[in-house]
């Protein structure tokens, strides 16, 4: 806490020091560097894709600097391709004590007009008040198209007669 000797010998003459060290608190005299520690998101860490049929997860890591506690809440991913669709199992980040970091879950949902290829995208972090700071990581979304790995085999029936088909594509 801040204190000048003289705030500091009014407050011991006081009778009522404790009502007098309340009101100097409330008009802004004293004051305690501890009361607004923060926690801030430094840095975002994207971990490597996983694909699970038509969307792919990361697991995304948050870490803090400061002391106290803080949060942050998850944007949404920049520069992903047009059709592929961003969530997170958990939108909110927290610190708390000696946590230093958090994690959660981008989940990226691939539609069905989503091409072939390899795009670099953006996730933020950005401080809830008062932690402050936008941090930001990279990941990497890498879209193969499919391929057929064994043809469908000739059959000869007779007219009025079914044939079947398969293909196998990986």
């Amino acid at each position: 806490m801040r204190l000048s000797p003289s705030t500091l010998e009014i407050a011991r003459s006081s009778r009522r020091g404790a009502c007098l060290l309340s009101l100097l608190a409330l008009a802004g005299v004293l004051t305690s560097s501890n009361a607004w520690a923060t926690k801030n998101p430094s840095s975002v860490v994207v971990g490597a894709g996983t694909c699970w049929g038509s969307s792919y997860t990361y697991l995304v890591t948050v870490n803090s600097s400061g002391t106290g506690t803080g949060s942050g809440s998850m944007a949404a991913p920049t520069g992903l391709p047009s059709g592929v669709t961003a969530s997170y199992t958990d939108a909110t980040i927290g610190f708390t004590g000696s946590t230093t970091s958090d994690t959660t879950t981008l989940i990226l949902a691939l539609g069905t007009t989503v091409t072939a290829g390899t795009t670099g995208f953006n996730v933020v972090c950005n401080g809830v008040a008062p932690s402050t700071g936008s941090p930001s990581g990279a990941g990497t979304l890498t879209i193969t198209a499919p391929s057929i790995s064994q043809q469908p085999t000739n059959q000869t029936v007779c007219v009025g007669s079914t044939a079947s088909f398969s293909v196998v594509a990986a």
